[in-house]
């Protein structure tokens, strides 16, 4: 199958780093692969138009300059109602941005030079990807595509602040993250949420923070999900309980690790069906975006996306 190769780049991701090393990429891109077309993103949503249009044009290489968030957008443009758009299609990810979670889970360093390499060499696997049906921030229901992770509770609250730390991520995105989480957390108050998983009875859980993994890392190289692979069918449902603030920062040390759930306050389930609630307003985080709120319902798509990744694909990365 010829390759047509189409670039979406986020030039705001890694707080504006991406737009000034963009031209510099953009030669690298022509060099190891050839002619392409590529458009900068100019708003947020932006992506997801762009995705659509370059499979309107029967583009069926499509790569993403920028974070998990512009990731997230072009996977939107390229599902619809929990199906992709066009099938063969291959999604290639050239990483920057503040958190970079998806491509540790792919086995990507975050280095262009490996990302067009691995681009180049073509070899891809089916992922699964996740939907969910939310409140948003308006009322309304609405739902979305992830590729990655959706956050409930502290994640989301930690990500609003997080997104909105423009200059405080010149510090880098640990520094960012570890801040997020520190304010989020002084004041807060637990919630109880119902979560329901494959029609099974309720469980009741307070919790300080909650997380839907379809990959392994989040807030930039947490290992929330250290079991979660991408091709497995599955959804795995990390549940932090209700720790308070010195032991969530303690906690967090092991994050990195993924020794977190050695914990008792630790729960993880697996699923591919999950209906999360409560009876008080917890935001939710989707690929770092914060477009809403409980209740929400998830359901995994598995293995329709094809994914340009290393051979190795599936194994654990420190990078």
């Amino acid at each position: 199958m010829k390759m047509k190769t189409f670039v979406i780049g986020n030039p705001s991701s890694a707080n504006g780093k991406a737009g000034y090393y963009w031209p510099r990429v953009e030669k690298a891109v022509q060099k190891k692969l050839g002619p392409h077309e590529s458009v900068l993103t100019k708003r947020p949503g932006h992506a997801v138009a762009l995705a659509r249009e370059a499979l309107e044009k029967g583009y069926n290489r499509i790569l993403v300059y920028g974070g998990d968030g512009t990731t997230n957008e072009v996977v939107n443009g390229l599902f619809e109602g929990g199906r992709p758009k066009n099938k063969r299609v291959q999604l290639g990810v050239v990483p920057t941005g503040t958190g970079g979670d998806f491509r540790r889970s792919l086995g990507l360093t975050g280095k262009v030079a490996q990302a067009l390499e691995v681009i180049a060499q073509g070899h891809t696997e089916p992922v699964d990807v996740g939907w969910v049906r939310f409140q948003g921030n308006g009322g309304q229901t609405e739902e979305r595509h992830f590729i990655n992770m959706t956050g409930i509770g502290l994640s989301g609250e930690i990500m609003r602040k997080v997104n909105a730390a423009r200059q405080s991520k010149s510090f880098g995105s640990t520094f960012v993250f570890k801040w997020a989480a520190f304010t989020s957390m002084i004041g807060r108050k637990n919630q109880m949420m119902r979560i329901e998983i494959d029609g099974h009875a309720p469980v009741y859980e307070t919790a300080c923070s909650l997380h839907v993994c379809n990959g392994r890392y989040a807030g930039g190289g947490m290992m929330f999900a250290p079991g979660a692979e991408l091709n497995d069918g599955l959804l795995d449902i990390v549940l932090l309980g209700d720790f308070k603030v010195f032991n969530f920062l303690v906690e967090s040390k092991a994050l990195y690790r993924g020794d977190h759930i050695k914990n008792k306050k630790v729960q993880i389930f697996q699923g591919q069906e999950i209906r999360i609630s409560s009876e008080n307003d917890v935001m939710l985080e989707i690929d770092g975006e914060t477009p809403g709120v409980l209740p929400a319902r998830f359901n995994v798509v598995e293995k329709t996306l094809n994914v340009l990744c290393p051979p190795n694909f599936g194994r654990k990365t420190d990078s």
